[in-house]
C-alpha cells in the first residue's frame, strides 16, 4: 500500500512556513515602531507589576 505525498510531509511542512511570516512580520512590526519601543515596553512591565 503505497503512502501518499501529503501522509509523508506531515503537518510541519505546512506550520513551518506559516511561523516564518509571522516571525518576519513580528520583526517588522517592532522595527516600524522602535522609536516608540522603550514606552510600550515599559508601560507593558507597569500593567503587570503588581503592588507591593
Amino acid at each position: 500500500m503505497p503512502i501518499s505525498r501529503k501522509e509523508t510531509r506531515g503537518s510541519r511542512a505546512f506550520a513551518f512556513p506559516l511561523f516564518g511570516i509571522m516571525f518576519l512580520l513580528a520583526c517588522y512590526w517592532v522595527l516600524e515602531d522602535w522609536q516608540d519601543m522603550p514606552t510600550m515596553i515599559s508601560s507593558a512591565l507597569a500593567a503587570v507589576h503588581w503592588p507591593n
